[in-house]
């Protein structure tokens, strides 16, 4: 079992920085680096290691939405949008990357883009809408509920 199963966070950071410097750039230390922040709260952690995951080619959706989360947490809301924005085009097949782009556009005040994102959204993932009516962001433009036939 690894340190980071372990919960023994600073000691798998460590392990991770004293590896040599043409390892630090791999994809699994990367990766690693960003669970770890992601995870812990280590924000600029979590953004360094996945800006660089995402510049490689073949990078999936959910690396974009992360690296997004880690900026937003930062405070860096317009370079949240642009890594959303950088996503490969699979993104228009994520209902949570749809999620995300409403949350930022109704931050910014773009109401109707963030209505048609987010309706996006619980097309392609019904089961966000749980997560859309507790978000201050989003409950206020959600569609209502689809009325069953009785």
């Amino acid at each position: 079992m690894g340190y980071l199963e372990l919960g023994m966070i600073d000691d798998a950071l460590a392990e991770l920085r004293a590896l040599p410097p043409k390892l630090r750039h791999e994809p699994e230390v990367l990766e690693m680096e960003a669970a770890i922040g992601l995870q812990t709260g280590r924000w600029q952690l979590a953004e360094d290691a996945l800006n660089a995951l995402c510049r490689q080619p073949g990078a999936c959706v959910d690396l974009f939405v992360d690296w997004s989360c880690s900026l937003y947490e930062l405070g860096r809301m317009e370079e949240c949008r642009q890594a959303l924005l950088l996503a490969p085009r699979e993104r228009d097949a994520h209902g949570i990357w749809h999620y995300h782009l409403a949350c930022l556009e109704s931050q910014r005040g773009a109401s109707e883009e963030a209505r048609q994102l987010i309706r996006q959204a619980l097309c392609l993932d019904p089961c966000l809408r749980r997560r859309a009516e507790a978000n201050p962001n989003l409950s206020p433009i959600l569609p209502p509920r689809a009325q069953s036939a009785a």
